[in-house]
């Protein structure tokens, strides 16, 4: 699916290939574009560019029921009249299938996500996690080529999320299933997809492997978004050799070996992970700092370091430091990733 650009449209330049069982999940802000793509694929919205093709057939001309996709909302859209037996059967019997293969078909689901037991309950009297397992049940018991999945997760707490994500993936796994899954939880598409689509202003800015977008994080944007909490406006001061260059900015100077092609500018975008900033007194690139905030997070400490006048780091650290220490940070060169300033 491909649009060309312009300022009126939600969504530009999305070419992607998805091949048949893979789990790939559309990554971004609010108002990124992601469930603009999503519900451009169900046909719920009308494209004004390009094309949608299931293999060999294009598919952006047809209306959303003769896609046959299997659809899980965020609010869930369960039918509050019907039996949960009737919500999951309700697409069977729309597509007229028999009676018989209807009881199979929905039997199957409803073990498939361990729900057997509350068939004939109404979905006001289920939790919320079970909520979402109809509306996932419902969405494959139509045996769909391709599963959509629009925030599914974002109304469930901390702990049923992280339950659910493990139920999405297995199923994904055991019926083979093609997903296209959108969310804003980091963490949440890099334990879940295969592949991640990192969307901004309606713009693809990286495609890749969890691990890849993880790790390499193609521009600062997608750094910043991926949890590189430490963006730092600095200068080049010095092109060291054609391996590594230093950037400054007033007392603090970093050398860093992933430039990429911020190799020949003046101003950059330096990024760094909270981890990995280490407490310590040798190794690459030495920081001094005092601690002007600590904040315990259960397995770990978050410090706010002050290295100068007008700039601080985020650390993370499993060492116990009272605010006000003075302490010492290093940092591999490898790790001090300098994208090109799109302000300058």
């Amino acid at each position: 699916m491909s649009r060309t650009y312009d300022k009126s449209v939600a969504l530009s330049g999305l070419t992607l290939e998805i091949p048949k069982g893979e789990f790939v999940a559309l990554l971004g802000p609010s108002g990124c574009g992601k469930s603009t793509a999503l519900n451009c694929l169900a046909g719920l919205i009308p494209l004004t560019a390009g094309s949608i093709h299931l293999d060999d057939r294009r598919i952006d001309t047809i209306p959303p029921e003769k896609r046959e996709f299997g659809m899980v909302f965020q609010n869930y859209a369960l039918f509050p009249h019907l039996t949960i037996r009737e919500n999951i059967s309700f697409g069977l019997k729309i597509k007229k299938i028999e009676k018989k293969e209807i009881l199979n078909r929905v039997n199957k689901a409803l073990e498939l996500v361990q729900l057997r037991e509350h068939a004939e309950k109404s979905p006001h009297e289920l939790s919320g996690g079970q909520q979402q397992r109809v509306a996932i049940a419902r969405a494959i018991v139509i045996e769909p080529e391709v599963v959509l999945m629009d925030e599914p997760l974002s109304n469930l707490d901390a702990k049923l999320r992280i339950e659910m994500r493990g139920e999405i993936k297995k199923l994904h796994k055991e019926l083979g299933l093609t997903t296209i899954y959108v969310t804003h939880d980091q963490e949440e598409a890099l334990s879940m997809a295969d592949r991640l689509v990192v969307l901004h202003s309606g713009k693809v800015q990286q495609i890749g492997t969890p691990q890849e977008v993880y790790l390499n994080p193609t521009n600062s944007f997608v750094a910043d978004f991926m949890g590189y909490r430490n963006l730092l406006s600095m200068e080049v001061s010095k092109q060291l050799n054609s391996g590594s260059i230093e950037v400054s900015l007033a007392s603090l100077k970093l050398v860093s070996t992933n430039f990429g092609s911020a190799n020949n500018l003046k101003k950059v975008k330096v990024a760094i992970r909270p981890d990995n900033l280490e407490l310590s007194t040798s190794g690459e690139n030495l920081i001094q700092g005092r601690v002007i905030a600590a904040e315990y997070q259960g397995r770990e400490y978050a410090l706010e370091v002050e290295v100068d006048s007008n700039t601080n780091l985020i650390v993370r650290t499993v060492t116990a430091t009272q605010v006000g220490s003075n302490i010492s940070l290093s940092v591999p060169a490898n790790r001090v990733l300098v994208f090109p300033d799109n302000n300058d």
